[in-house]
């Protein structure tokens, strides 16, 4: 009973919280295990637990993902912009000395996001749903879908122009279809948009991406 009491003091703390506590926890770990300038992924994701609806970021660490800072959102759902904000801002400022790179599912597919990204600095491989538009070579908008991507196959192309209503220049689209991985017929390919230029960085993005 002591103990359970001394860990409710503990945990009533006004000290006691995500900036003060485990960002800074984790943020010296970091820096114990990994050199300065060399790269950090960084995962942005949503996950549900209980009623509680929670907007995370992750460390990716051999094959694991270690949570570094994250945000209960008010409401059910996907999060905003403000609230991916919110939760990336603090992380990035911790991890000052590193090169960045944030990695996001589908629902984190914002061109909005990926121009802010851009803004701050830091690169990214944000997977797009299919349906997004490019402006292809002879100036039409296509969704990504449409760019005839077969089982087996993979492309990179640079500099494209995304989102027909409001278009954004200078990103990277890569997109890769598996086919067959680890005896599993993959249904569909994968699209990234991405401020990568060496294709060699995302090998760590889902298991070898290109």
């Amino acid at each position: 009973m002591k103990v359970e009491k001394k860990n409710q003091r503990f945990l009533s703390d006004d000290e006691w919280n995500l900036d003060n506590i485990w960002l800074s926890l984790v943020i010296a770990w970091i820096q114990g295990n990994i050199k300065q300038n060399n790269v950090v992924y960084l995962a942005i994701d949503r996950t549900k637990w209980q009623s509680n609806n929670i907007l995370m970021i992750s460390m990716i660490w051999r094959k694991r993902a270690i949570p570094i800072y994250w945000k209960m959102l008010d409401k059910q759902g996907n999060s905003t912009l403000e609230n991916q904000q919110v939760v990336l801002t603090p992380v990035f400022a911790a991890l000052s000395g590193y090169k960045l790179i944030v990695l996001g599912e589908r629902e984190f597919c914002s061109v909005t996001l990926a121009n802010w990204l851009r803004e701050k600095k830091v690169d990214f491989c944000l997977r797009l749903k299919k349906n997004v538009c490019i402006k292809t070579e002879s100036k039409l908008w296509a969704e990504v879908k449409m760019l005839g991507l077969e089982p087996g196959n993979r492309f990179f192309n640079r500099e494209v122009t995304i989102r027909k209503t409001a278009p954004i220049k200078g990103f990277n689209l890569a997109g890769k279809w598996l086919g067959k991985y680890r005896n599993i017929i993959t249904k569909e390919p994968w699209y990234i948009l991405t401020s990568l230029k060496d294709t060699r960085l995302f090998r760590t993005y889902g298991d070898n991406f290109i």
